[in-house]
């Protein structure tokens, strides 16, 4: 398995033990994640760039069908609401991003 690189690499890898104690598979979800996880990467993105601005650039800019783009949104979207139980995030930046 290809692993996470970016700065969210360990959250990422955290949340998907969690998902998989909880009985979900890994996939679409890590799939989904892993292109987040590079456009993180490509960007140069860290802590403060979280904001919804930088989601909605991340959603113009994917080259997906519109099918997959919401499928990133919401695993991504779900992704911040389990850092945010974790103590990891004061609140969800992809909260009003609406779907493509």
């Amino acid at each position: 398995m290809k692993p996470f690189e970016s700065f969210l690499a360990s959250q990422l890898n955290a949340y998907l033990v969690y998902r998989e104690g909880l009985g979900y598979t890994s996939m679409p979800c890590r799939a989904y994640l892993l292109l987040f996880d590079r456009y993180l990467r490509q960007t140069g993105a860290d802590w403060n760039s979280l904001q919804p601005v930088f989601f909605l650039e991340m959603r113009a800019r994917l080259t997906v069908e519109s099918r997959s783009v919401n499928g990133i949104l919401s695993s991504v979207r779900v992704f911040f609401y389990f850092l945010m139980r974790r103590g990891d995030m004061a609140h969800n930046p992809l909260r009003d991003i609406p779907p493509h």
